[in-house]
């Protein structure tokens, strides 16, 4: 049996419209790594380590809500970053050494986002933002200059 002429460009073309007309809809684990190829387009900074959590005093992780605030520190090869969130969400931080920059919070796509989920710091460094409540993150500056935290619970 003697097949469609696969050299010629109009008959590739004519099969290739059949196969993507006639298919379904993509499976769902194609549609979920689609997903996290763009979360992964996201991932061009550098990212920032956790080196400290405190909550004021010892106490377990299950018990948050009896605690005023939590302090986060994340460190990177070029700044560093303290972050105070309360328990309204609202938080405070400073960037080390000091820069005007942009931040913004990432949340799990599952969450509510804050309302106002970016913010820019001062010269000195300061800044005051909403998080999301649960799982988030922060990426600081634009760009090839961007560092984002790594994930923690609020």
């Amino acid at each position: 049996m003697i097949g469609p002429d696969l050299n010629d460009d109009e008959v590739l073309l004519t099969l290739l419209a059949e196969m993507i007309d006639a298919d379904d809809d993509p499976p769902a684990p194609a549609v979920q790594a689609a997903l996290v190829a763009c979360e992964l387009a996201r991932a061009e900074g550098e990212l920032v380590a956790l080196v400290a959590e405190s909550t004021g005093e010892e106490r377990l992780v299950g018990v948050r809500d009896e605690i005023e605030a939590t302090v986060f520190k994340f460190r990177a090869s070029n700044l560093t970053v303290e972050l105070e969130i309360g328990l309204d969400g609202h938080a405070i931080g400073v960037i080390s050494p000091p820069q005007a920059t942009e931040i913004e919070v990432e949340r799990a796509s599952a969450q509510v986002p804050p309302l106002h989920p970016v913010c820019r710091s001062d010269e000195l460094g300061r800044f005051r933002m909403d998080v999301a409540n649960g799982l988030c993150r922060l990426r600081i500056g634009t760009g090839d200059n961007a560092v984002i935290t790594s994930w923690f619970y609020c």
